[in-house]
């Protein structure tokens, strides 16, 4: 039966007393995130399914990155805490391998799947502008579902090179981070420019069709917008992980590179709790959606609610 080479996790093991300031910093803090992810992405998700107007292929994209969110919060998180305790009080090597293996993989497929989604809506921002008119008829739910759904295999069959070298693994996915991060400039840069061509025809022809049309703009700006926070969000806090996988490539396995990936980790896992977050703050309508969601939830009526904390503040008035 093939096992996979221990080597890389077995040196983590090795160095665990040295490790161990680092190790606990990045369980504790992976410990906090878990509840509040996978609340706020659970909402998202469960707003989102219950409202058909909201179905469409921008949304499905938030819904992909949400349900990945939601992954990280319920199966990422719990197994790299288990995979970092069991180390740290000296556990069976051979399941210190097992545990770091799925840890790992599991880890890189959720966050791979977050990374090819933001992608994917960037690209999907772009052709609705380019498309114009054939948007629609194009870029179809099914579609984007299809393509959300090899967001996952993607994510699948790169980390399964893990299980073959850890430097092959490395070189793979920062040869995909890349081509991805090429695409992201290119796409902002022709949506600033196709924006700023439609914002002049504007001032031109300013009847009532087209200031119907400038609606649609300042919508469609609103969520291109939230699509840059997110992706800002996520590449501030997965610097340090890329850095050190850069690190690790150039000087090797060092004590500095294992302190450095452990505090790493729970900095990429916090872009799960961000990202919700970021939804909420840029999308009204998908806020207000999710506001009457949760008082839904809690058997208490929305409009009731917003009345009684105005009372409560008048009161204080």
């Amino acid at each position: 039966m093939w096992s996979p080479n221990c080597t890389h996790y077995l040196l983590w093991y090795i160095h665990r007393e040295q490790l161990k300031g680092s190790s606990l910093f990045s369980v504790v803090i992976m410990g906090l995130l878990i509840v509040p992810t996978a609340l706020l992405n659970a909402l998202i998700l469960l707003t989102i399914w219950r409202r058909p107007t909201f179905h469409n292929p921008s949304n499905i994209c938030i819904c992909n990155l949400a349900l990945s969110d939601l992954s990280v919060a319920v199966i990422a998180i719990p197994l790299m805490i288990t995979w970092k305790l069991y180390e740290m009080n000296s556990g069976e090597p051979s399941i210190v391998c097992s545990l770091a293996y799925s840890a790992m993989s599991l880890g890189s497929i959720v966050s791979g799947t977050s990374f090819f989604t933001l992608t994917l809506a960037i690209l999907d921002r772009f052709l609705a502008l380019r498309l114009h008119l054939h948007y629609r008829s194009m870029v179809t739910n099914g579609r984007v579902i299809r393509t959300c759904i090899s967001t996952w295999i993607g994510s699948f069959i790169v980390s399964m090179s893990l299980f073959i070298d850890v430097f092959i693994y490395d070189v793979l996915v920062l040869s995909v981070m890349i081509p991805c991060m090429g695409l992201f400039v290119f796409c902002h840069y022709k949506i600033f420019r196709i924006v700023q061509h439609h914002k002049n025809q504007i001032h031109v022809q300013m009847n009532s069709p087209q200031q119907k049309t400038f609606s649609s703009l300042s919508r469609y700006k609103s969520t291109v917008s939230t699509l840059i926070y997110l992706i800002l969000v996520f590449f501030i806090l997965y610097a340090s992980f890329i850095m050190f996988s850069f690190y690790h490539q150039l000087v090797g396995h060092t004590i500095f590179y294992m302190h450095g990936w452990t505090i790493s980790i729970p900095l990429m896992y916090i872009n799960s709790v961000c990202n919700p977050l970021i939804y909420c703050w840029k999308l009204r309508e998908l806020r207000q959606a999710m506001k009457k969601t949760f008082f839904h939830l809690i058997g208490k009526d929305d409009v009731s609610a917003t009345w009684a904390t105005k009372t409560h503040r008048t009161a204080f008035n």
